[in-house]
């Protein structure tokens, strides 16, 4: 039986190293020991108490060092939090992600991007939108929730109709309250990394348990060719 499973795991990972960069592009990261080798820009956070931390007066954001995304289907998931009192601002998402100097050096610069910005009130709760480029967005929704609420975003990406799918899950029970799809065909293979960021105002923001990984019909099917290249072996 030990052996069947590690003949599986084999087929599975020699199928996997075919997928559009599977091999390095897919992983979590829950902060607890600073940022994983995966992600660039590290210095734009800090890594305390498990969480990474942007609490500069613009937005800062980390983004990882692939850039090939768009080439693969995926689900990406984060964790937000805002501190208490004042304004916050938080995003996550997908593109480029170039810092616009005019926007508060936001990664909306530099080409397509898509992403979700999360706006905090302090007690006053905050309103969601998802973006694409500069220009076109769509409201996501608006809560009040009280500061220091840990929220979960979630984005879905198909490459085939190079869709983006961004969701919220309020209070962290799987249900996704919120929710919208981009179409951004104009995605570039070679420049859409993954960034997470935030912070306006001197208030902090906190990203955690950040997770990318293939999305769920896409890894039911390589499970599926790992189980028939183990069985054509035997």
């Amino acid at each position: 039986m030990k052996k069947s499973c590690i003949l599986t795991i084999s087929a599975l990972a020699a199928l996997t190293s075919g997928y559009p960069a599977l091999a390095n592009v897919f992983f979590t990261d829950t902060f607890t020991s600073g940022p994983s080798t995966n992600w660039s820009n590290t210095n734009a956070a800090t890594y305390t108490g498990g969480k990474a931390t942007f609490s500069n007066a613009t937005r800062n954001y980390i983004y990882t060092i692939d850039t090939d995304y768009s080439k693969a289907d995926f689900v990406a998931t984060v964790q937000l939090t805002n501190d208490a009192g004042g304004q916050g601002n938080n995003f996550f998402g997908m593109g480029q992600g170039l810092p616009d100097s005019g926007f508060f050096n936001e990664p909306r610069a530099g080409g397509d991007n898509s992403y979700v910005l999360l706006s905090y009130a302090g007690a006053g709760g905050w309103i969601a939108s998802a973006w694409k480029n500069t220009s076109t967005y769509e409201l996501l929704g608006t809560s009040t929730l009280p500061a220091g609420t840990t929220i979960t975003a979630k984005l879905a990406w198909a490459a085939a109709t190079s869709t983006a799918t961004f969701s919220l899950d309020t209070d962290n029970d799987g249900t996704y309250d919120y929710g919208t799809s981009i179409v951004n065909t104009n995605m570039a293979s070679v420049t859409s990394r993954l960034f997470i960021g935030g912070s306006e105002e001197n208030v902090a923001i906190y990203a955690d348990n950040f997770s990318v990984v293939p999305e769920p019909a896409s890894l039911a099917l390589l499970a599926l060719g790992g189980l028939a290249l183990f069985r054509r072996r035997r």
